[in-house]
């Protein structure tokens, strides 16, 4: 048997994932996908909390970091429940904002 030219005219190798397969990968928290969103929320967490700024350390102490399942697929998570944050973060009418958790996400996923 004999293959001919025809068969190698496609120079690509692929793999292709769709369906069941796919949602199965955005959702899966053990696989590679998960492993570097994890990775890149603990980087974010990590220059947050280094650019938090200190009074009492309650808010640097209170970010944290994770993933979560939610409707698109796995997501990662970095945040605080210390309720005076969002007046550091974006400012008052008193007080110029101090973004720590933006700028740090900006640093680390590129932006403005």
């Amino acid at each position: 048997m004999q293959l001919s030219n025809a068969a190698y005219a496609d120079p690509f190798v692929k793999v292709v994932i769709t369906g069941a397969k796919l949602k199965k990968v955005l959702k899966s928290d053990d696989g590679p996908l998960a492993e570097e969103l994890l990775r890149t929320v603990l980087e974010i967490e990590r220059r947050a909390k280094s650019n938090a700024p200190v009074d009492t350390g309650r808010l640097q102490n209170s970010i944290s970091s994770g993933l979560e399942d939610n409707v698109e697929g796995l997501a990662g998570v970095v945040g605080t429940d210390v309720d005076y944050a969002p007046f550091v973060e974006f400012g008052t009418q008193r007080m110029p904002p101090r973004p720590f958790l933006t700028s740090a996400a900006y640093d680390v996923l590129g932006g403005p």
